[in-house]
């Protein structure tokens, strides 16, 4: 078998960096607004604030103000922030399937408003499935796992004396020689944050596809269903006793900290999941299921208790967005993931440079980009519409970005190079 040359290394790295370079960059850019987006929501939606106090409110206060205000919605979900000084977002969701997400405040109880839609969700669904519905946009983003190692590999092969290019930025009367300088330096310094997110995403596309049936050994167990007198309740989601819940789940698991409710219409069942000694681990890492008629608990999982494979899987979240150290890790995981789409960016126009310049070259590559692009607009535009029906405001606002977004990929990477 023919040992690969430097050039070939060259090509590799050349081809994943055009082929799919504006889906490429546009995964990478959303993947490192999500980091913040909490914070953007915070920026953005005064409603989303709250003032960190001692004491918190009572959940089943909470409740009684959701019953008030929305009596024909059930409670799917309902999600603690992270971050203190953010609301409890509870999930409503009417008889047909639309959700509302109501802004809670966990220290006063006080409902302070609700929207069809979050940043975070935005950006949360644009990095997880662009918003392509089914598997098929979640598979398209985790390939990218396989195609940034592949990436970082294919270019460490052909980066002579590496030590001189982490210090080194080149000449900077020479755009193309300075960019090409700059763009490997950066590639140095990022290499544990390549690393970092290209495991995860492959091992996120691992989950997905089930090889190797490792959902045998990291999937949630199911519970089936619980006897209750509750059943017979017209709305199930507003009949229980959340504060309860809560107690119990503390009894159950040490220092247990409320991080969220899933319940179930179908099991008649309410999880509750939150934080414990295992302060790496995600929420679900810990579970604790509720018959909500005895109080008594059906179901426990506890962090530090399960097997290895599911602990590492509980531990992926919060390593690939950096959201374990609070605003500290965040910063510091932003930063990199920015340098990574000043990568993406700065690769598509070395090659757009070098190819006007040698007026060799195609443009081909232009073709699949724009096509998923638009895929990307069609399927986002009827969720935003037809099932969120988010406001004439947040429409222009989202508008406004794929536009300037639009303008800056034909002036840089077109009007400029062709000048």
């Amino acid at each position: 078998m023919k040992k690969l040359q430097k050039k070939d290394y060259f090509a590799i790295h050349s081809w994943i960096g055009v082929q799919l370079s504006i889906i490429f960059f546009i995964v990478c850019f959303s993947g490192t607004l999500a980091v913040f987006s909490h914070e953007l929501d915070w920026i953005f939606n005064s409603e989303m604030r709250a003032s960190p106090q001692k004491e918190l409110a009572s959940k089943n206060k909470i409740l009684n103000q959701l019953k008030t205000d929305f009596p024909k919605q059930h409670i799917t979900f309902w999600e603690k922030s992270r971050e203190e000084y953010l609301v409890d977002i509870v999930h409503l969701e009417n008889d047909e399937g639309a959700i509302l997400y109501v802004f809670a405040n966990p220290y006063t109880g006080k409902i302070q408003g609700s929207s069809t839609g979050t940043i975070q969700r935005f950006f949360r669904d644009l990095h997880y499935n662009l918003f392509i519905p089914t598997d098929i946009g979640n598979y398209i983003v985790l390939l990218f796992g396989f195609l940034l190692l592949g990436s970082l590999i294919s270019g460490l092969k052909f980066i002579n004396n590496k030590r001189k290019h982490s210090i080194n930025i080149g000449k900077k009367n020479n755009a193309l020689a300075y960019t090409k300088n700059l763009h490997k330096t950066f590639a140095i310094w990022s290499i544990p944050f390549i690393m970092l997110f290209s495991v995860t995403g492959i091992w996120y596309f691992t989950e997905r596809a089930n090889l190797f049936s490792i959902a045998d050994y990291i999937e949630d167990q199911e519970i089936e269903n619980v006897s209750t007198n509750l059943n017979e309740a017209e709305n199930f989601s507003y009949s229980l006793d959340y504060d309860a819940a809560i107690k119990s789940a503390k009894s159950k698991i040490p220092n247990f900290t409320f991080g969220s409710f899933v319940i179930s219409d179908d099991e008649k069942t309410i999880e509750v999941r939150g934080n414990s000694d295992s302060k790496l681990a995600r929420y679900r890492a810990n579970r604790v299921v509720i018959d909500p008629q005895t109080n008594d608990v059906v179901f426990l999982q506890k962090a530090t208790e399960t097997n290895a494979l599911m602990t590492i899987n509980n531990l992926v979240d919060p390593i690939h967005f950096g959201y374990f150290g609070g605003l500290f890790t965040k910063a510091i995981w932003f930063i990199f993931g920015l340098l990574i789409c000043y990568l993406a960016a700065s690769g598509i126009w070395i090659y757009l440079k070098r190819i006007s310049k040698n007026k060799k070259g195609t443009y081909t590559f232009r073709y699949l980009n724009w096509f998923l692009f638009a895929v990307i607009q069609f399927f986002m535009y009827s969720r935003l519409i037809l099932e969120q029906h988010i406001s004439l405001k947040n429409h222009c606002i989202i508008l406004f970005f794929w536009l300037l977004f639009i303008y800056l990929i034909y002036h840089i990477f077109y009007k400029k190079i062709r000048a």
